[in-house]
């Protein structure tokens, strides 16, 4: 694929200094990060849910890959039959994790599933390709409940070809979505979901440009924990996805995060992964 150039402003951005020191942008620079998930990392993916046996091999099963974050939020899978692959020098010459679409997905458990619980704002950025130009596919699941879901959503398809965010704040909130504009064209992509349910507002943003809004309920006060978290599904085991999700990073920060940092976590990404 071919890559822009980013912004002077963007690569300023990738200078964000750290105490003076000039140092080179990292994602641990933002306050509130609570997921991180680096395909590039092969540090960070196993062949087995435990952790044991690396995965470094393209088409290697994926049973688990590590946070970064320092959280403790790993996504599993047990079940050899429904683990992701690792593919190898997939984009920008950096390896991806991929899902079959048919049966494939990795779980969250433990404090994983209470990442959007008692939140006032929340920030996804995923480097994602959907792989697929039909039907509904969810790259990233947290569920309310296995019969009213989307507690919080990144999927593809729900209009055709187009990326979505979807989500609620309390149990029985009803679920808002922001319908991204902008075609995907069948090609990775940097999607960015920030939602303040403190003053509430959804902004979905693709390669840096808002794409699409949405208006949940406002507050902060979600009071349980996400029944069931996945990557490749939906929360009720459906819904399967074919992406390429390279690197996945949440922030749950106790204000809202600043337009500078949002594009300074989107410049990295972009100048890591040469999406746009």
């Amino acid at each position: 694929m071919a890559r822009r150039g980013i912004s002077t402003a963007a690569k300023l951005l990738l200078l964000h200094r750290r105490g003076g020191g000039g140092a080179a942008f990292v994602p641990t620079d933002i306050s509130g990060l609570a997921l991180w998930l680096d395909a590039s990392d092969s540090t960070t993916l196993f062949q087995d849910s435990a952790g044991t046996t690396p995965a470094t091999a393209n088409d290697d099963v994926i049973g688990r890959w590590a946070d970064k974050s320092g959280n403790g939020n790993h996504a599993t899978q047990e079940t050899t039959a429904n683990k992701p692959l690792l593919k190898t020098a997939v984009q920008n010459g950096l390896n991806t994790v991929r899902g079959d679409g048919t049966d494939d997905s990795l779980s969250f458990t433990g404090s994983g599933l209470a990442l959007f619980q008692n939140v006032a704002y929340a920030y996804t950025f995923i480097v994602v390709d959907a792989n697929s130009t039909s039907g509904q596919k969810v790259a990233f699941a947290f569920g309310y409940h296995i019969t009213n879901g989307a507690r919080y959503y990144i999927e593809d398809g729900l209009s055709a070809n187009k990326w979505d965010w979807r989500g609620r704040r309390l149990d029985g909130d009803s679920a808002t979505v922001a319908y991204s504009g902008t075609n995907h064209g069948g090609v990775p992509v940097l999607l960015t979901a920030a939602v303040a349910f403190a003053s509430g507002s959804a902004v979905l943003r693709q390669n840096g440009t808002q794409v699409g809004t949405a208006t949940p309920s406002t507050g902060s006060t979600s009071n349980t924990a996400s029944f069931a978290a996945r990557l490749f599904a939906a929360d009720n085991g459906a819904f399967f996805s074919p992406a390429d999700i390279a690197e996945v990073l949440v922030y749950t920060p106790s204000s809202a995060m600043s337009a500078d940092d949002i594009t300074a976590v989107e410049a990295y990404l972009n100048a890591k992964w040469a999406v746009y």
